[in-house]
């Protein structure tokens, strides 16, 4: 029995271990005690740096832990000239840089890098290519009309690179390095909605990548924002109006950010009135405006006066810049939909999407 017990107390551990990560290999030309980063490609396009270790000896490791999905990654490397591409996933991930001027690398070690890698060779020839060609168009004693002709030559030949991992991607839909090669390909702009939406109607619907994929083949992306929780107080204290906001909340809050007054916005603050009257106020909307005239926003707001609409006090300031980074306010509009304890449900910077998703799904539709 105090064998079965002792068991049962390492099993933690051994799962622990299982969601490990080992990336590890050889970098030329790097200095000692050089960083390197390794940053993921997040469901907003955005990247994000979530480890990093020192070249020692033109060789780095990374260790951590990671228990999401496989996701698309990249080594940043100050002295590299570019950021090679490979899985993020637990298990020993073997990535070498072998040729730093002609972007070439090589991955091992997980059978979705393995996928990735075998693309990477079969597609060696038309990546140097594009290598060549563009360093060719970068000279100086070059024509326009000709460096023109050399810039269409690389486009279609990375056109073709794009097709083949395409094709890949579509024969294999069960593979997780299929998910994340299309994906790439949609944040690069190389596949339009359609193509997209070929993938999508292919993808097991059991699949991890089912949620990202029905967004962006409704021209969305996730943020990482979704699922946490809305700071609406340090929002309320910039505001002009002292107010405790969070008493507005009702089982759905829209939280609008805005700071132009165009046509565009008319158009937005005309969506969120259509929601009002057709959900009968049982959507809560709160906007705030960050421009610096006050009476043009009250002139403004008052077109609306059944929304909660409140004007923010000195936008350059520092804790509304903080809350700004923090929510990826740095452009606007954005709009969010909280539930009623105010943990974010999505983000969405067009707003009449969103609108559009929540009208589609009133009880009448």
């Amino acid at each position: 029995m105090k064998k079965y017990l002792c068991l049962l107390a390492i099993l933690p551990l051994i799962a622990c271990k299982n969601n490990n990560y080992e990336i590890s290999g050889n970098i030329e030309q790097v200095a000692d005690s050089s960083l390197v980063y390794l940053q993921v490609l997040q469901t907003d396009k955005s990247f994000k740096i979530i480890d990093s270790a020192y070249a020692i000896n033109q060789k780095y490791t990374l260790k951590g832990n990671w228990e999401k999905e496989p996701t698309n990654a990249y080594l940043l490397i100050k002295e590299a000239s570019f950021s090679p591409r490979f899985i993020l996933e637990k298990g020993k991930i073997n990535l070498s840089v072998i040729n730093n001027k002609e972007h070439k690398y090589e991955i091992n070690g997980t059978e979705n890098n393995d996928l990735l890698n075998n693309l990477i060779q079969d597609t060696e020839k038309q990546k140097n290519s594009i290598i060549s060609i563009l360093s060719e168009a970068n000279e100086h004693t070059i024509s326009n009309e000709d460096r023109m002709l050399l810039y269409n030559e690389a486009f279609i030949n990375q056109t073709d690179i794009d097709k083949t991992y395409f094709e890949f991607a579509l024969k294999n839909p069960e593979k997780s390095v299929s998910a994340l090669i299309v994906e790439d390909l949609y944040f690069r702009n190389s596949i339009d909605l359609n193509k997209l939406q070929s993938f999508y109607d292919v993808l097991d619907n059991k699949s991890p990548y089912q949620e990202r994929f029905s967004a962006y083949s409704k021209r969305r992306v996730l943020s990482p924002l979704i699922n946490t929780e809305f700071d609406i107080k340090s929002f309320a204290d910039l505001a002009f109006q002292t107010d405790d906001f969070k008493s507005y909340y009702k089982d759905k809050t829209i939280i609008y950010f805005w700071n132009s007054y165009d046509s565009k916005n008319d158009q937005s603050f005309n969506l969120l009135n259509e929601i009002d009257q057709k959900t009968k106020g049982e959507i809560a909307i709160i906007t705030f405006n960050a421009s610096v005239n006050q009476q043009k926003h009250a002139d403004f707001a008052s077109k609306y006066a059944t929304l909660y609409n409140f004007h923010l006090k000195e936008p350059n300031n520092k804790t509304l810049q903080k809350l700004a980074k923090k929510y990826d306010l740095t452009i606007l509009p954005k709009a969010f939909l909280l539930d009623k304890k105010g943990t974010i449900l999505d983000v969405d910077s067009n707003l009449d999407v969103l609108v559009e998703d929540i009208l589609n799904n009133l009880p009448n539709n």
